[in-house]
C-alpha cells in the first residue's frame, strides 16, 4: 500500500514539460510536495496521504513576498524558492496560467470526445487563496506593498 501512494503521490507531481519555459516554481511546488510527502508518511506510515503542494507554495508565497531577514531566508529555503523574485513571480504566473490551460484544454477535449459518443474526465481546478490580517496589527509598509 505504501509503495503504490509513493507511485500515486510521484504521477500527481506537476510535469516538468507543462511549464517548460519557467521551471523554478514548478520545480519548486514540486519539491515541497515530496519533502512534505517525506515527512508526513514518517509519521504515519501506513495511513493514505493526499497534499496540494501547489496550494501551500502559492498561499505561502503570498507572506514570502512581504518576509523580511531570517524568516525569508528560511522561506525561501524549506519552500525551494529562487532567489531572485522577478523570476519567482514570473514563474508562478506562468504556472498557474498553465494549469489554467491544462484544465481547459481537458474540458475541450472532453467535449470533442462527447460529440462522437466518447467520454472524458475533465480536470476542475479552481484556486481561491488570501491572506486575512489582524485587525489592529501594523504591517510594514514593504509587505503590503
Amino acid at each position: 500500500m505504501h509503495h503504490c501512494l509513493a507511485v500515486l503521490v510521484a504521477a500527481l507531481a506537476l510535469p516538468v514539460a507543462l511549464v517548460a519555459a519557467d521551471l523554478d516554481a514548478a520545480s519548486a511546488t514540486n519539491q515541497l510536495g515530496l519533502d512534505l510527502y517525506r515527512q508526513f508518511s514518517k509519521e504515519k506510515s501506513d495511513a493514505n496521504l493526499v497534499l496540494s503542494p501547489y496550494s501551500i507554495t502559492a498561499a505561502l508565497a503570498l507572506a514570502y513576498t512581504g518576509s523580511d531577514g531570517a524568516t525569508r531566508t528560511e522561506m525561501a529555503r524549506v519552500l525551494h524558492f529562487p532567489a531572485d523574485d522577478l523570476v519567482l513571480q514570473s514563474s508562478l504566473t506562468t504556472l498557474r496560467a498553465d494549469l489554467d490551460q491544462a484544465a481547459s484544454t481537458s474540458i475541450a477535449r472532453a467535449d470533442r470526445k462527447e460529440r462522437y459518443g466518447g467520454y472524458s474526465d475533465t480536470i476542475e481546478w479552481h484556486v481561491a487563496n488570501r491572506l486575512y490580517i489582524q485587525s489592529g496589527y501594523a504591517f510594514r509598509d514593504a509587505f503590503l506593498t
